[in-house]
């Protein structure tokens, strides 16, 4: 059978796009025969002028004037006006219509042209990657369901699936599997006709659909209704009817929205899973997902004998999740590796969707580009729908129904529509959805996006578009701010996928065409999450910009207070402790106790305290800690106790008050308290992470060895603070502890873990302190050079970057390394150094350590001041409680002691501070110190031993 469409005295065959007059062939060129169907598809309907330009010439720009030679053309043909006959009729600037009567006729086809059995197929697809199972399941659902829709977005794979199913299911109907195509007409008038004509049938009556179904009632076989989307209706209508009053005919359909008809079972096609984010894979690890076999299969189709390589590997997982799964997608990007390689097609993917790029020459034309693809589903939008979707493209990730009535909705537009019509798009496979914690989410696929994008540029309603989108992010991440007080322990774990859109936004707000002043405003509570999310150099460069933006008006208030919050924080962590971070911190300050804002005072005092700690500013910080203890007094508020306690606790620390800064890391970590994560954040530093890490440091000193271990596996195993840049420096500051104990494998594990996140966040400070880490490890290792070398590095940019608190530690390790080295005036150099500095700060920890080098080194130069610096050591550890320095100052003297002709002196003190010790037994120290007295009296050792 064939469809002719009748008018006048012309009969238009649509599928061989033939024109007759009276029995003759009119010449008529494609571009106005494209022009004749499309209107004549809508008769006596006035189809717009760009709605026809992007028909005839789809993926074209074009001149208007295009358009009206092919209708002059077409008139000529049709003798358009001619003894008072009209065809076609325009309206300026809006467009044109078909007017004259048409009817539709149904022609018999010589039995010759039937399809051999009525059963022809589409090729065999090749292999297919990743839906082996989809089709299994496709061939078993078969058997109990009369009707089964696959829907899913052009390009996914929808028609190769129906096409492997079709072939897989012959031996089960006999041969009889009827494939139809309806992506090849362009009328829901011609349904009927083609599945008829497709089946071989004569059918002589106007209405052929009594007549189908009763041939049908008799047959057994399945039929393929393939890309029904643009005639959607008609399919709905005929696959009913043959579901109801046929008993045996199955149906599988593919379609990019449901047929919504009675017996159908929908199932989505799903994208090909590809690689995860943030994890680095090998090429064999790529290819265990389907969208990397996908990728490679073809990139093989093209080259010859192409394996993917380990170093390329990341790139092709890149692409594979930029084209999320969609295999038309995945095919077009291979098919240009042969052209530009792996790694330049990944960066062009990165700079912009490539919707243009050709795929197969053989392909149908809306899937020969992921533009004609996307193109071909938007064309069959309504007007209000494609309005929706071009608005929905300027969110960049996931957004919620309410984040889409806010940003879509305007005079023009009420919420009740964009509700209804977001879930007809979603129907029409043109918008994803998601499951979230917080209900659905709502998402374009990249590619869909980078269509529209132009379309809102174009549509001129851009700039409101996106100042809405800004205005929401600020109204959601305000109600966060406010909430920051008694949020829960999820913190902004549910907010990380929106950052995309929190960018974009900010990005608009300081463009020139944006509103700096609503930037400012949002860069105020956005920091925060920046912080979270460790985007610490980002948060920065947002925050200082939000200042050089904020107006006059704006200044003293919780805004300006807020954007300091954020600039002093962040550029602590990233870039050290410089006069900008003093200068915003104080300020900050300033405002929060101003405003009368104490929880927000709180979000200063903690790292003011701390950049005064980084700074060598120990007096100043137990001035800061003494203010917060203050403040916990007045108001009462367990969380100002906690931070003070904390505080506090790490001041005395480093004044060498080991005991008393145990109290009160131990009232800290005992503090009742709801505190939870984003509060942590918003208060600038996990003070209960920081009480850990301090506490596990005074374990050590206080000769507790095995404790000290335990919570310093705890702070950074499980306290989560690898986890946040603010809080890497507090994980550093365990690492010691390892050290110390001689657990040197434990120690360059947790060195590089550190590490490889500092120098993911570029965290200048903490690359540093990792530097001199390495190489105080490095000297306890055996390796003095290559550690005295790193120790001298690490103390010139922990110098001229303001980060001076790790200066004295790094000084005591230094000397250590030049004594191995045998470089005895230079040891002592530093040792002096480092204790004039002690003095001038009060950072008393270390004293011991260095009277006790000062010891050694003097000791080698035969010197009578080598036994008074040791017992000086001694005194000072005693003074400190620092039963650790302590027993490494008696095994110095006990050396010494020995070497002089003094061996029971020695060995009695050694003996006497040994029997101290309760346990960490285990560690090097104290099998150091064990060994020294089974050498030294054989009575000792004993009891060591024991």
């Amino acid at each position: 059978m064939r469809e002719a469409i009748l008018f006048g005295p012309f009969r238009l065959h649509l599928v061989e796009r033939v024109l007759e007059r009276e029995g003759v062939v009119v010449p008529l060129g494609g571009r106005a025969m494209d022009v004749l169907i499309k209107l004549i598809e809508r008769p006596g309907e006035l189809v717009d002028r760009r709605e026809l330009m992007a028909s005839v010439w789809p993926n074209v720009v074009v001149e208007e004037g295009n358009l009206r030679l092919q209708v002059t053309l077409l008139r000529k043909a049709l003798a358009d006006g001619h003894q008072g006959a009209r065809y076609i009729t325009n309206v300026p600037r809006r467009g044109y219509a078909f007017v004259a009567p048409v009817s539709h006729d149904v022609e018999s086809v010589p039995a010759e042209m039937a399809p051999e059995n009525g059963r022809r197929l589409p090729p065999p697809p090749p292999r297919l990657v990743g839906r082996e199972t989809l089709i299994q399941d496709l061939s078993l659902l078969l058997k109990t369901q009369r009707l089964i829709t696959l829907v899913g977005p052009g390009g996914i794979g929808k028609t190769t699936v129906a096409a492997a199913v079709a072939h897989s299911q012959l031996p089960s109907y006999d041969g009889a599997v009827l494939f139809v195509d309806f992506g090849r007409i362009s009328a829901k008038a011609l349904v009927t006709s083609a599945l008829v004509a497709a089946l071989g049938l004569r059918v002589p009556s106007a209405d052929p659909i009594p007549t189908l179904l009763s041939l049908l009632q008799r047959q057994r076989m399945l039929l393929v209704l393939d890309s029904c989307e643009h005639v959607i209706e008609s399919v709905a209508e005929i696959a009913e009817r043959i579901v109801q009053e046929t008993p045996a005919v199955h149906i599988l359909t593919t379609s990019r929205e449901p047929l919504r008809v009675a017996g159908e079972l929908i199932h989505r096609v799903e994208s090909l899973a590809g690689p995860p984010m943030g994890v680095a894979l090998t090429a064999a690890e790529v290819l265990d997902y389907p969208a990397g076999q996908l990728f490679v299969a073809r990139v093989r189709e093209a080259r010859q004998g192409f394996e993917l390589r380990d170093v390329d590997a990341p790139m092709v997982a890149e692409i594979c999740r930029r084209l999320e799964g969609i295999a038309l997608a995945i095919e077009i990007v291979a098919g240009r590796v042969e052209a530009y390689g792996i790694q330049k097609t990944g960066e062009l993917l990165s700079t912009q969707f490539e919707l243009l790029w050709p795929g197969r020459r053989t392909a149908i034309a809306r899937h020969q580009t992921m533009s004609a693809a996307i193109e071909w589903s938007f064309n069959l939008l309504s007007d209000t729908e494609r309005i929706i979707l071009r608005r929905l493209a300027v969110f960049s990730g996931p957004f919620s129904l309410e984040a889409a009535r806010r940003v879509v909705t305007d005079h023009l537009m009420d919420d009740r529509a964009v509700t209804e019509i977001t879930a007809n798009l979603v129907d029409k496979s043109l918008i994803a959805t998601e499951v979230s914690p917080n209900g659905i989410r709502y998402r374009l696929f990249d590619t869909t996006q980078a269509y529209l994008m132009p379309k809102l540029v174009d549509s001129g309603e851009v700039g409101s578009v996106q100042e809405r989108h800004a205005r929401y992010w600020l109204d959601l991440l305000e109600k966060i701010d406010a909430d920051a007080p008694r949020r829960g322990s999820e913190g902004f774990a549910n907010f990380a996928v929106f950052l995309g859109d929190i960018r974009s936004a900010l990005d608009w707000c300081f463009s020139a065409t944006g509103d700096p002043r609503l930037g400012a405003a949002l860069v105020a509570v956005a920091a925060p999450l920046l912080l979270e999310l460790s985007f610490v150099n980002e948060c920065y460069e947002w925050t200082k910009r939000g200042i050089a933006e904020l107006p006059d008006s704006a200044r003293d208030s919780l805004q300006e207070m807020k954007l300091l919050a954020g600039l002093g924080l962040s550029s602590m962590v990233s870039r050290g402790n410089t006069d900008e971070v003093q200068t915003a911190l104080a300020r900050g300050l300033n405002i929060a106790m101003h405003l009368r804002e104490p929880y927000h005072a709180l979000r200063f005092l903690g790292p003011l305290h701390l950049s005064m700690i980084r700074a060598g500013d120990f007096r100043g910080s137990l001035a800061a800690a003494k203010r917060c203890e203050d403040f916990a007094r007045q108001t009462a508020d367990p969380v100002a106790r906690m931070m003070a306690h904390s505080m506090v606790g790490s001041v005395h620390h480093s004044l060498g008050n080991i005991a008393a800064s145990q109290q009160y890391c131990e009232a800290s970590l005992t503090e009742p308290s709801t505190l939870h994560r984003t509060q942590m954040v918003y208060l600038g530093v996990d003070h209960r992470n920081r009480a850990l890490c301090v506490s596990a440091r005074n374990l050590w000193v206080l000769g507790l060895g095995d404790q000290a271990i335990e919570a310093a596996n705890f702070t950074i195993d499980e306290g989560g603070v690898v986890e946040h840049p603010v809080s890497l420096g507090v994980a550093f500051w365990t690492v010691p502890v390892y050290i110390w104990a001689g657990d040197y494998q434990r120690a360059e594990e947790a060195i590089e873990r550190l590490l490889a996140r500092a120098a993911k966040f570029s965290l200048q400070p903490y690359l540093a302190m990792s530097l001199g880490q390495r190489g105080g490890l490095a000297v306890r290792q055996g390796d003095p050079k290559g550690g005295v070398k790193l120790l001298e590095e690490a103390l010139r940019i922990a110098n001229s970057s303001g980060y001076t608190m790790i200066v004295t530690q790094y000084m005591v390790n230094l000397a250590e390394g030049l004594l191995a080295l045998g470089r005895i005036a230079q040891a002592l150099a530093v040792i002096d150094r480092a204790i004039v500095r002690i003095e001038a700060s009060g950072e008393l920890l270390h004293m011991p350590e260095l009277l006790r080098l000062k010891g050694e080194a003097l000791a080698q130069t035969g010197s009578d001041e080598a036994k008074k610096a040791l017992y000086a050591s001694l005194q000072y550890a005693r003074s400190q409680d620092a039963l650790a320095w302590e027993l490494r100052a008696a095994s110095s003297l006990a050396r010494l002691l020995t070497s002089r002709g003094s061996r029971k002196e020695g060995t009695d003190l050694l003996a006497g501070v040994f029997s101290r010790f309760r346990e960490g037994f285990g560690t090097v120290d104290l099998r150091t110190a064990a060994s020294l007295l089974r050498s030294t009296s054989p009575q000792a050792g004993t009891d060591a031993a024991g």
